[in-house]
């Protein structure tokens, strides 16, 4: 009897071992629920930040807002109306 009782304290000794240690143990499964909930705020911002482009590539689209567009045009490609003169003005103290 006193046996059996030894056996078994040593099963479960390497079944507490296995849970808490082991490859898919408590430990990997608290760091993979940590970084898993890292992921989902990264993957928050990131579909904040779609949401914005989105909008703002639906106000681009708007016909009724070309001045928008304009504006976008002339600072992000550096577009000039007809009829406009162009000056560009250098910094000598710039190196």
């Amino acid at each position: 009897m006193r046996f059996i009782e030894i056996i078994l304290t040593i099963v479960i000794a390497f079944l507490v071992y296995g849970y808490i240690c082991g490859p898919n143990g408590y430990h990997v499964n608290v760091e993979m629920q940590k970084k898993l909930e890292k992921e989902r705020m990264h993957t928050k911002m990131l579909e904040e930040k779609n949401d914005i482009i989105k909008k703002d590539i639906a106000n681009l689209r708007d016909e009724d807002n070309l001045d928008t567009l304009e504006n976008v045009a002339r600072s992000n490609l550096n577009l000039i109306k007809e009829g406009e003169i162009f000056y560009q003005v250098i910094d000598n103290n710039e190196k």
